[in-house]
């Protein structure tokens, strides 16, 4: 996906390459909506949380990921999944608008956060 977005060359656009895990601060670019595609489920609950916490932090408006929330999608050792009610409660307890889809595949789910209007930090 960024070998694709930098390809596109979009002038308004940042793509950060780097583990958001050790660079959690590296997300902090002034990013309107940050994203995660098919990364989330490497992480053991804490970092999980954790990483989900920094990206909401870290985006001025929008926050997008998706994550197994099936045991039997998850069932490699090198996998975690998550109750998508576990993951909702947790999103708004950070204060954003949550909107879940399930209906495109059985046991993955895709999570969109909207934060409030008066917490856009428009620069």
């Amino acid at each position: 996906l960024a070998e694709a977005a930098e390809e596109a060359r979009r002038p308004r656009s940042i793509i950060v390459r780097a583990d958001f895990v050790k660079e959690p601060g590296r997300m902090f670019v002034g990013a309107d909506v940050v994203v995660f595609c098919g990364s989330l489920n490497t992480l053991p609950v804490e970092q999980f949380y954790g990483a989900l916490r920094t990206a909401y932090e870290a985006t001025a408006s929008e926050l997008v990921f998706n994550f197994l929330c099936s045991a039997k999608l998850a069932a490699a050792s090198y996998l975690h999944w998550h109750r998508v009610e576990d993951v909702r409660n947790f999103m708004e307890g950070l204060g954003g608008e949550v909107s879940v889809l399930q209906d495109y595949l059985s046991g993955d789910c895709t999570v969109r956060v909207k934060k409030a209007e008066e917490n856009f930090s428009r620069g």
